[in-house]
């Protein structure tokens, strides 16, 4: 569902996508992965976004094979430009061989992905945004040093994983490990509006998706945090590196 607005579901999914960039494949690829992270959490009582990036990115590959004509193909060679610059070295056009994370082709557009994964803090006595922008930055270097014609898109994509401490979302007359929904949905929203923005004003001229299923689900549990769900961040670069004389 791609729109400006995010909704609380009656199931207690929490799922939005919005899609900044007049692209209506990007669109149908992030819900086609909004329905395989629901598959896969609907079939099993653990979830793809608790392993590793690699698990999570396999989510969206896995979703391109879903819709008729696409394709995808992860981990493959390709040339990268140079990231350390020498003195006395030219380096305007210096390649290196590498690979890329992941490659999605339709009938009509094709992109490529490089992804990193946060596992982000959201409690009282977290900044929210250390772990998640990190990433981010690291994604966009990556995605800097693809080459401009390997696809039609380049993206940046950042997995990050909301973590809530058990002990700020006990119910009232609870346990710890007891898990009240309202208390997660209390600490996802504001977090989602001022920190990752995706909601509220700016939420639509970002790239994203996200999907909470079965807010406050015990089965989301490890080492004495809850992790709801995961949101998919996009940014897309849209020309080469340039890079100062060493």
């Amino acid at each position: 569902m791609i729109g400006n607005e995010a909704v609380v579901q009656k199931s207690k999914t929490w799922k939005h996508v919005n899609t900044y960039l007049q692209c209506p494949q990007l669109g149908d690829l992030l819900n086609a992965w909004i329905s395989a992270v629901e598959r896969y959490t609907s079939q099993f009582p653990d979830n793809p976004w608790s392993y590793n990036e690699r698990a999570i990115l396999s989510t969206l590959a896995g979703a391109a094979w879903t819709m008729d004509g696409w394709v995808a193909m992860e981990e493959f060679a390709t040339s990268k430009r140079l990231r350390k610059l020498e003195p006395g070295v030219d380096h305007g056009d210096k390649l290196r061989n590498g690979r890329c994370d992941l490659f999605v082709s339709s009938p009509e557009a094709s992109f490529v992905f490089e992804a990193k994964q946060a596992n982000q803090p959201i409690g009282a006595r977290s900044d929210g945004y250390s772990y998640a922008y990190k990433a981010m930055g690291a994604a966009w270097e990556d995605i800097g040093d693809v080459q401009v014609g390997e696809a039609d898109y380049r993206f940046a994509a950042t997995f990050v994983v909301p973590m809530i401490p058990l002990g700020e979302i006990i119910p009232e007359g609870g346990t710890l490990g007891d898990i009240c929904a309202k208390k997660v949905e209390g600490f996802l929203k504001p977090w989602l509006e001022k920190t990752m923005g995706c909601l509220g004003k700016g939420a639509k001229h970002q790239d994203f998706a996200f999907i909470f299923p079965n807010l406050g689900n015990t089965d989301y549990v490890m080492r004495g945090r809850h992790y709801p769900g995961v949101v998919l961040v996009l940014k897309e670069r849209r020309r080469a590196t340039s890079r100062s004389a060493a």
